[in-house]
């Protein structure tokens, strides 16, 4: 079967006038401006080798491209957007092929020869990484403030709540501040357990941790995406219009798990976005190229999902290590949301809450690591891959395998890569594999300052504790029971300044 792939996008570029004002200059393109074999998008929500959860990565176009634009140069490229459409049939010139968005991406890498820019862009995910410290706060300046926490880390609010008014807003001001568009969230009760009982979620208080470990909007969704999971990625929805898209759909951000089903369906965008991932991708026998085609003869365990909380209790559900399997443990410990729902509220938010259902949904999926490469031909927009959508590969004629996906690429007139990650699982036996966006520094920043609470504290009641003691001679002097109150005394002495020690030793 031949497929007829075509594609086509637009470039819109800040540039500034004479008059000191900035206007938008739009320049169209289509595969005749585009190197051949230059055009590619990468997505992935884990490292290639690593099963884990919480990926909140941008999806990545790179292609090389002719600009004939006079206002075009490698600086005013710089942060441009690119939208980009394609539709492909087994007809040439077929009229009854749909432009199928492929996405937004903001311009991260630039060079040019003559005419021809080699460009880099990321999806809306990468404007996550916009910094949340503020330098002024009314009339004073303070360069440790940090926004997400003053946003997220006080009171408890559901998910929705915490994408669109929490992070929607605080990253979509910063994007206004360069016309680039605004991003739309998507957020749905069946991905993040949001039972009445749960209170939802609020992050660890700042006074404990001292502010570390959480300084993006990226942490923020990366912490969700744990609790779900899955990951952060863009897809298209009918539920938002964009105007530089000028169509009925624009991309929205959404968290979703690993091997989704939708449950719920109530109105008309749920409808479509329930569509997306009614049914698996299916790669036939005749779609994969030669030798593109590898598939693991196990399946992924997830043994352990676990967490410690800043008490310092450790939180889990397991099961016995499968043999000759990859075995995966999920922890959740640098998770600020999970722990700081049960400092909140340790009665009713437990954290068994979240790891029971996360080791009850990955219980449920086929996990199986492998790589493809294959050329099927998707013609509508639900029928576009997802990262985290479950496929069915026909290995061989009649041999059908099923796993997930956690890495796919297109190449534009090249086909398709898939792969499921895990591959590192037997070896390592994925000892403790945490989240991709938690930052080391950040983890132990944050654990020393819970530590060094809990020390301060400690310290405190032993010198309140030699303090009265001091007052119980004192008195005793007073009322003549000197000798009794001595011997106490110097009973007590060396166990109190034993606790000193110890505890200034942390």
């Amino acid at each position: 079967m031949v497929i007829y792939e075509n594609i086509k996008g637009v470039l819109i570029m800040p540039v500034k006038k004479d008059n000191n004002s900035w206007e938008t200059v739009r320049y169209e393109f289509d595969e005749n401006d585009i190197l051949q074999g230059s055009c590619s998008i990468t997505s992935r929500c884990c490292d290639d080798q690593t099963f884990s959860v919480g990926g909140a990565r941008p999806a990545e176009l790179s292609i090389k491209l002719r600009i004939k634009a006079q206002e075009a140069n490698t600086f005013s490229l710089y942060g441009s957007k690119i939208i980009l459409w394609s539709k492909c049939s087994n007809i040439p010139d077929d009229p009854k092929a749909s432009w199928l968005l492929r996405g937004e991406f903001w311009v991260t890498s630039v060079s040019r020869r003559k005419d021809i820019y080699t460009i880099k862009a990321s999806d809306a995910i990468v404007w996550l990484d916009n910094g949340a410290y503020e330098t002024a706060v009314g009339e004073q300046t303070k360069a440790d403030f940090n926004k997400m926490y003053e946003m997220a880390g006080s009171v408890f609010a559901a998910a929705s709540f915490i994408c669109n008014e929490t992070i929607g807003k605080f990253v979509n001001d910063i994007m206004a501040l360069t016309d680039s568009g605004k991003i739309f969230f998507g957020t749905r009760d069946d991905i993040l357990n949001e039972a009445p009982e749960s209170n939802g979620y609020v992050l660890l208080p700042q006074g404990i941790t001292g502010g570390y470990g959480c300084k993006t909007p990226r942490d923020l969704m990366s912490f969700l995406a744990q609790i779900a999971g899955g990951c952060i990625q863009m897809i298209p929805s009918t539920q938002y219009r964009s105007d530089d898209i000028g169509g009925d759909v624009a991309p929205v951000m959404y968290i979703t798990p690993l091997g989704y089903t939708p449950t719920r369906e109530i109105t008309e965008y749920d409808r479509f976005f329930k569509s997306l991932w009614d049914a698996p991708i299916k790669i036939p026998y005749e779609t994969i190229k030669e030798d593109g085609c590898e598939i693991a003869d196990y399946d992924l365990h997830v043994q352990c999902t676990y967490i410690k909380t800043h008490d310092g209790t450790g939180w889990s559900c397991s099961s016995d290590l499968a043999p000759h399997a990859g075995n995966v443990v999920f922890d959740l410990s640098d998770n600020l949301f999970v722990t700081g729902r049960y400092y909140h509220n340790m009665k009713a938010c437990s954290p068994f809450q979240v790891i029971n259902p996360l080791y009850g949904h990955f219980a449920g999926i086929t996990k199986r690591p492998f790589k493809l490469e294959c050329c099927p031909l998707f013609k509508e927009l639900s029928e576009l891959p997802k990262l985290g959508q479950k496929i069915v590969i026909e290995e061989k004629p009649g041999v059908l395998k099923e796993s997930v996906i956690t890495k796919m690429v297109w190449k534009f007139r090249g086909g398709w890569e898939f792969g499921c990650a895990g591959s590192d699982s037997r070896v390592l036996s994925q000892a403790a594999k945490r989240s991709l966006a938690s930052h080391a520094e950040e983890k132990c920043k944050a654990y020393a300052n819970i530590i060094s609470s809990d020390a301060k504290g400690g310290i405190e009641e032993a010198k309140r504790a030699a303090s009265d003691a001091m007052t119980r001679a004192n008195d005793a002097m007073d009322n003549g029971d000197i000798r009794v109150t001595w011997d106490q005394y110097n009973a007590d002495i060396p166990n109190i300044y034993a606790r000193l020690a110890a505890l200034e030793s942390k």
